[in-house]
């Protein structure tokens, strides 16, 4: 599979907008990586090649690397999109043109961060189908203990090679599933936002990543049964929810209240949690499919309607203590504020059946346990009696409109009966 920017760019889309994207070229093929040069040639970029890796990717399964004029390994071990992760590749770079990150999703925003702020380009190598953000234009960085979303530049290049995928552990798999399961959840998120206050939507974008979504679905069986053109779907998935990023100008079409909760899980504000962030998502996403269909359920909210208050500072700093600074400044302009009671009432009905339409908790449970993946909080480690807490703070992480936070305006009971 090979794609341009011709596949997705739009001029004048329906939405109002032209949709544009940075990455010239994605080839999603086995063996592609040892052409790194080649497709670097046609593309234009003579640049001194960098390459990054981690103690892991430089000796994956199945890879080949590719020739290169410098090679820079990192250690995977505690390894994060942090301060530290980028100092570990700024202290180690020396006057670099063209960046390739070889490796994680981690080992692509410390890549990608930096490659922005030395305004040189940088190519995308995943070697395993772990995460959505690959060919995206933001970097999930965590600074001063906050987790960010930051605009960054996207990846020129993207060459996922799938013999090099498909020999990665098959514990990875899942949490690739895990990232894509998700996108049911943000996109109901950002159409509910869109009808209840106007928020910019663009149902071509969301229709590109749903359809995604329901491949990879639908694909489990095929995943399980390591299934090349299964991978190979999950893979483009994958892709394409990054640069659905790039088309809409921001994190809206691949993250919503379930990356909240994985974001909120990262940063250690009720536990620290090691695992993978696609595991993180795909538990989060089981989470809001079976509140959010309980939402669904109720059809008369006159009787359950709160007045909305503001955000309680007092509430904020004893439950995100040292970082409730940022958190009070992320949600200084309260989203919630813009949906009135009677717009709630009067679309109801819509936001009833853009939640219904959300694949049930069974569903995607079973397609995580098929693949031997974590499909409740104790199989990543987290508590299970924080569940209500992961409920209550998750929203303010981002000041983002989600059904979870407007579960604040919206008295409903027994959520998680």
């Amino acid at each position: 599979m090979v794609l341009t920017q011709n596949d997705f760019c739009i001029q004048g889309c329906t939405c109002g907008k032209s949709h544009l994207t940075t990455i010239q070229k994605i080839v999603i093929e086995s063996g592609c990586l040892t052409a790194l040069g080649k497709h670097l040639r046609e593309l234009g970029y003579t640049q001194k090649v960098t390459a990054v890796y981690d103690t892991n990717t430089y000796t994956a399964s199945g890879l080949t690397r590719p020739a290169v004029d410098s090679e820079i390994i990192l250690p995977a071990e505690n390894l994060h999109a942090d301060e530290r992760g980028v100092e570990l590749l700024r202290g180690k770079l020396n006057q670099p043109q063209l960046l390739v990150a070889i490796g994680s999703g981690t080992l692509h925003d410390i890549v990608r961060y930096c490659a922005s702020q030395l305004n040189i380009p940088f190519v995308s190598v995943p070697t395993a189908a772990t995460v959505d953000g690959f060919a995206s234009s933001v970097a999930a960085m965590t600074l001063n203990g906050f987790k960010k979303t930051l605009i960054v530049q996207a990846p020129v290049l993207v060459l996922a090679d799938l013999a090099v995928i498909s020999a990665a552990p098959r514990h990875l798999v899942p949490a690739g599933v895990g990232d894509m399961l998700g996108k049911f959840i943000c996109l109901a998120d950002w159409e509910v936002g869109h009808l209840l206050t106007g928020e910019y939507y663009c149902s071509y974008i969301a229709s590109l990543t749903r359809k995604a979504a329901e491949q990879v679905l639908i694909g489990a069986d095929k995943l399980a049964a390591k299934d090349v053109d299964a991978y190979e779907n999950l893979m483009y998935g994958l892709i394409l929810s990054g640069i659905a990023m790039q088309l809409a100008g921001n994190s809206r079409p691949a993250s919503g209240a379930e990356h909240h909760i994985s974001h909120l899980l990262e940063m250690g504000v009720l536990q620290h949690c090691d695992a993978m962030h696609g595991e993180k998502v795909g538990v989060a996403t089981l989470l809001c499919s079976q509140i959010y269909h309980k939402i669904a359920q109720v059809d008369d909210i006159s009787g359950k309607l709160v007045p909305y208050k503001p955000i309680s500072e007092p509430w904020i700093q004893e439950h995100f203590g040292r970082l409730a600074p940022e958190i009070l400044n992320e949600n200084h302009a309260d989203c919630l504020q813009k949906i009135s009671q009677e717009q709630l009432l009067k679309s109801w009905g819509g936001v009833q059946d853009i939640l219904r339409a959300i694949p049930s908790p069974q569903q995607l449970s079973d397609v995580l346990v098929k693949l031997g993946g974590k499909a409740n909080f104790k199989d990543i480690g987290v508590d299970c009696s924080l569940t209500q807490q992961l409920i209550s703070l998750s929203p303010y992480v981002r000041n983002r409109l989600t059904v979870m936070r407007m579960l604040r305006i919206l008295k409903i009971e027994h959520l998680l009966e």
